[in-house]
């Protein structure tokens, strides 16, 4: 009689587990059944793509006709091809320049736009629309600003007496130009800097105006520092954008005047669809990847030691 009473004790027990256990199988299923368009997604878009780069890069093929193995041959001409290394030098000039200037200013754009001023609102917006404005369009636009004969910027230069400058037909003023163009859209980083610095507590300013910490002293000491994430988050996503500038030179230049706008991946598209050079322009695409993995890893170092979280 004890036995079966033990034995009766324990079945809602059991029947408790069987059903948790069940719950528990049916939340993996439809876990990794959620899961299944993500991974076909990565395997289509990215690792398919990333694999068929790479083997690509070791045939000589023109995109047509059957192609032929080539070994490391595309590699070794590229590094005894000059407009290679002209276009590496101006993409890396490009990138310094956008990056390293736009950093700045973007960080200044998202401090004021921090600050309770009346109207805030509308201007953020105002930052903000050439970051959705056409990437076609918005070089248009800057052509026409940068026209020699009647752009708006020779014009201000005028005013000021000073001479009118061909922005985009000189070799020294056109990397710049191009330049301009890219800190034309830094209202994207801004908004991100801007949710940063939402997120820092106003506890700490506090605590350091009690100290007896003045602007720069907050700037430096509590804002900088706790903002080492999203500086790091938005130094990486510039350097990847930056290293990929194609529109602005293929709308404004076509790489001239005397490839002093031969950005790198205008080279390569030029070789893929232009020269029809598959592997060639694929070799170069794997060297931008590693190139890219690279400055990403070593910004990631730097600021690995100087990260700060609430």
């Amino acid at each position: 009689m004890r036995d079966k009473n033990l034995v009766g004790s324990l079945a809602p027990a059991r029947a408790r587990w069987w059903r948790a256990r069940s719950l528990q199988a049916t939340e993996e299923r439809d876990f990794l059944l959620l899961l299944i368009p993500e991974l076909l997604g990565l395997l289509l878009l990215f690792i398919g793509p990333l694999v068929a780069v790479v083997g690509i890069s070791l045939l000589t093929w023109d995109g047509l006709t059957k192609a032929t193995w080539h070994g490391l041959g595309n590699y070794q001409a590229l590094f005894h091809d000059s407009l290679f290394w002209q276009s590496l030098y101006n993409t890396a000039y490009y990138t310094v320049l956008t990056v390293g200037v736009g950093t700045v200013v973007a960080f200044g754009v998202a401090l004021l736009w921090n600050q309770p001023i009346r109207g805030i609102t509308l201007y953020r917006t105002l930052y903000y629309v050439p970051v959705i404005v056409p990437a076609v369009a918005g070089s248009v636009v800057w052509g026409i600003l940068l026209n020699p004969s009647f752009g708006l910027i020779n014009v201000i230069l005028n005013w000021f007496g000073l001479p009118s400058l061909q922005w985009l037909q000189n070799p020294s003023t056109a990397k710049p130009a191009i330049a301009l163009l890219g800190l034309w859209t830094i209202g994207n980083a801004a908004v991100i800097y801007l949710a940063g610095l939402k997120s820092i507590p106003s506890t700490l300013y506090e605590a350091a105006r009690i100290d007896g910490a003045g602007p720069v002293g907050l700037l430096f000491r509590i804002t900088v520092p706790m903002m080492t994430p999203t500086l790091m988050f938005n130094i990486i996503m510039s350097i990847v954008a930056s290293s990929q500038v194609f529109t602005p030179a293929y709308v404004l230049t076509g790489g001239g005047p005397i490839n002093s706008t031969l950005f790198y991946v205008l080279y390569l598209y030029q070789n893929a669809f232009q020269n029809f050079l598959m592997g060639y322009a694929s070799a170069q695409a794997v060297i931008l990847l590693l190139i890219t993995f690279a400055l990403s890893l070593i910004i990631v170092r730097f600021f690995q030691d100087r990260m700060f979280y609430d």
